[in-house]
């Protein structure tokens, strides 16, 4: 797992920045086995580390890896780190499917699968159906799980439509009294601000929100003794209902012909490269 990068006083600047700087280096949750003093994981929680040489058409290409796309408003929500990589990411996107109009786009790995793919490498061109998703939404919400030391408690909202992730941040913290839900980049780890050119998330018409979600708030870890049974843990309940609101407020294209702010990226020389 990336260590957080220092943080950095530079300004922010509207300087163009290349794909190859702000490439996504997202990290996969529980891949640490570090731990706070008198903290133990459960078993389920020491996955294997998750292989890095496939490409996304070989990632769908595995047995029992179950891709779903449901085309509805103009919202998407993804979560194509799904299944036993960054876990309830997938459920917990199904569950705003299920509760709102909104369109739908996931990729589920099985148990005994656990193979990551960097977000600026999830190619539309490997997937007919993430082709189709991304032509159908105006703006998308990425779910994805990370875990860092110091951060267990802490929501992160990137993605190049800073507008939309304000939104989207306001409304969750409304919901989630425990946590803190950070929205300036400067405050986000680079390799976890979602703003590669090429990340799916960015990609609709109007760009998108990367969110980036702890394991706590996703029903993981020894903070929930009922982990593992069905359904969605307490906190995971209430981070669907601040999406919802957050979705309620996305504006239509046909209501704001502006479109999104006009994203301030942090300067060249902070991120990845």
């Amino acid at each position: 797992m990336p260590v957080d990068a220092p943080a950095s006083n530079a300004p922010v600047s509207n300087a163009p920045v290349s794909n190859a700087q702000m490439a996504d280096a997202q990290a996969p949750e529980d891949a640490s086995p570090q731990l706070p003093p008198g903290v133990t994981w459960s078993a389920a929680q020491l996955d294997a580390a998750p292989q890095r040489d496939l490409s996304f058409a070989e990632i769908l290409a595995l047995p029992g890896v179950v891709e779903t796309v449901r085309l509805g408003g103009p919202v998407g929500i993804m979560a194509f780190h799904g299944g036993t990589l960054e876990r309830t990411t997938d459920l917990i996107a199904h569950a705003l499917a299920e509760r709102c109009d909104v369109s739908l786009y996931v990729v589920a790995q099985p148990e005994g699968t656990r193979a990551h793919v960097p977000s600026h490498l999830v190619r539309r061109e490997d997937s007919p159906k993430l082709d189709a998703f991304l032509d159908h939404v105006e703006v998308a919400i990425a779910l994805h799980g990370y875990g860092r030391m110091g951060r267990r408690n802490t929501l992160l909202a990137g993605g190049t439509n800073r507008e939309f992730a304000a939104t989207v941040a306001r409304h969750l913290r409304e919901h989630l009294d425990d946590y803190t839900v950070i929205d300036d980049l400067q405050d986000i780890p680079p390799e976890l601000r979602g703003l590669h050119a090429d990340n799916p998330v960015n990609l609709p018409i109007r760009g998108g929100v990367q969110l980036e979600l702890p394991p706590r708030v996703r029903g993981r870890g020894p903070f929930w003794p009922d982990e593992g049974a069905p359904g969605l843990r307490a906190h995971s309940e209430l981070l669907v209902q601040g999406l919802l609101a957050a979705i309620a407020a996305w504006p239509r294209a046909s209501d704001d012909a502006e479109g999104p702010a006009e994203v301030k990226l942090p300067a060249a020389e902070n991120l990845p490269k």
